[in-house]
């Protein structure tokens, strides 16, 4: 008889994000390394190529950094991009509008990457919580601070609704009311002085 068995006995636990000063060395020497391999493939003089790659390495760096680090990684990208993809290499030059739209372009990839790293670290740990609670559980527990409350307060009542509505119960304090009330009348009549029999 062969019987499967889950190999994943345990859930794995969410990564926690790499430290920023390694995020930046990482972005430092992958640009470097990216700018570097497209001029030697295709060229200089393709910044539009270069804007694309080095996007989506932000983009690929932000998955596991904190959001901090993504002001940070596209700096470095731009200076990669405007030293050595575009010419005069090794020089930086700044044009207004093409340099705020390429730290633009690479701040948003950054930030996309982290952002989506974080919504899918939520999801996996929500299933995790989820995933031991059983349906029938789920629907039975009350939802909602005002659910428990009137459960709480039925479970409460059910025992003194029917203290209430026992005959036997209000037999017995009938009995015991009549009792206590001849004792009663007993003890006064015996510390009259001038006792009559009426």
């Amino acid at each position: 008889m062969i019987e499967w068995v889950s190999l994943r006995t345990e859930a794995r636990p969410v990564p926690k994000p790499v430290a920023t000063p390694l995020v930046w060395a990482a972005t430092s020497g992958s640009a470097l390394l990216l700018v570097a391999l497209l001029n030697t493939l295709i060229g200089p003089g393709r910044p539009s190529l270069a804007l694309s790659v080095l996007s989506l390495l932000a983009a690929l760096l932000g998955l596991r950094a904190h959001f901090a680090a993504a002001p940070g990684t596209a700096v470095l990208c731009w200076l990669c991009l405007n030293g050595f993809a575009i010419p005069p290499a090794g020089t930086l030059t700044w044009a207004g509008h093409r340099d705020t739209l390429w730290l633009t372009c690479l701040l948003a990839a950054a930030l996309l990457g982290t952002t989506l790293a974080r919504l899918r670290n939520a999801h996996a740990a929500y299933r995790r919580v989820t995933a031991g609670i059983s349906p029938a559980a789920a629907d039975q527990e009350p939802r909602g601070p005002l659910s428990r409350h009137r459960a709480a307060h039925s479970a409460s009542a059910v025992p003194r609704a029917e203290t209430s509505q026992d005959p036997g119960h209000r037999g017995s304090f009938a009995v015991h009311s009549g009792w206590a009330a001849l004792m009663y009348r007993i003890a006064v009549w015996a510390a009259m002085p001038n006792r009559r029999i009426r």
